[in-house]
């Protein structure tokens, strides 16, 4: 925990200027280390039908609901109002009744039992998955169509609609900021429609010099209540001259829809790290640069021993 503890117009003498605020840190050790707990729960049913008709067509519908409920608790977690309260940066308020009061932050175990307890929190954040979707489809041979020479014509055809549904509710304290890091409550959902058709063309097979030679094709469409619709496609030769040598070829196009997670995921604080090129620890560096030696050495810098300092 860091913070400005205030200006000390009497510390001229140890080097700071008169009026300067001054930085303190602390770790307090008082509350015990941080226990962290994930409890996750996830469930699936899936019912359906499948059989044959007239002998070559298979069929298949039914309907799948799945869903993950999860908890993360983090217990030992700083509520800063509450710790700046007890430093005396902040007014303790109405909070007063709540055990606010300006307390001793500096050595080691300065905190009383009540005192830890007023400035820490359990971080409890739930959140949930859910997906839920009917299916069907149908394959076999293509009705009225002459046999080939490698084979039957078949196809297979279907469609599914699709439930998706998240929802994300960070801790109270870190919703208002008073933790250590900053996200917000979220929740959402889409649904989408989609249809295909999928067509297998056994040209020739088991000839000189063709062991196999397949064409295959399909066509997708989706339609997304939230991103629109999209037809996608695929088209594929596949020659097999012996048992031994295989051909392919392919040409397709794809469509990515966000997921649920990245279309609702609120918005949250995050902390990327970075690395001082011009110093003169650790890997990635490269302290000897131009740039480098001629910025340390204009604020009166070493650039031969700099070491970043947080």
């Amino acid at each position: 925990t860091s913070c400005t503890v205030g200006r000390n117009p009497n510390s001229v003498a140890a080097g700071i200027t008169d009026g300067q605020d001054q930085l303190a840190r602390t770790r307090r050790f008082e509350g015990g280390p941080r226990n962290y707990t994930d409890n996750i729960d996830t469930y699936r049913l899936r019912v359906g039908l499948e059989g044959n008709v007239f002998d070559n067509y298979h069929w298949e519908v039914g309907y799948v609901y799945g869903r993950s409920e999860a908890q993360y608790r983090v217990a030992g977690e700083v509520n800063f109002t509450h710790f700046f309260q007890l430093a005396g940066l902040v007014p303790c308020g109405v909070d007063v009744a709540s055990g606010c009061h300006v307390a001793n932050i500096v050595g080691d175990n300065t905190l009383t039992k009540s005192e830890v307890a007023y400035s820490q929190f359990i971080n409890t954040r739930t959140s949930e998955v859910a997906q839920d979707y009917a299916y069907g489809d149908i394959s076999g041979p293509v009705p009225f169509i002459p046999e080939l020479p490698g084979g039957s014509v078949k196809f297979s055809a279907g469609f599914e609609y699709r439930n998706e549904s998240t929802f994300d509710n960070p801790d109270s304290v870190i919703v208002n900021g008073d933790g250590q890091s900053n996200s917000a409550a979220t929740s959402g959902s889409y649904n989408v429609a989609a249809g295909y058709a999928e067509l297998e063309a056994p040209i020739f097979k088991d000839i000189p010099w063709v062991k196999a030679l397949t064409l295959t094709g399909s066509v997708r469409y989706d339609n997304y209540n939230t991103f629109g619709s999209a037809t996608t496609w695929k088209a594929n030769i596949d020659y097999a001259p012996t048992e031994d040598v295989r051909f392919r070829v392919t040409r397709s196009t794809g469509l990515r829809a966000p997921s649920i997670k990245e279309v609702f995921g609120g918005a949250f604080q995050n902390f990327e790290a970075a690395t001082d090129p011009c110093d003169t620890s650790g890997a990635g560096t490269n302290p000897g640069s131009p740039n480098c030696v001629r910025d340390l050495r204009a604020k009166g810098v070493n650039p031969a021993t700099f070491i970043t300092s947080l």
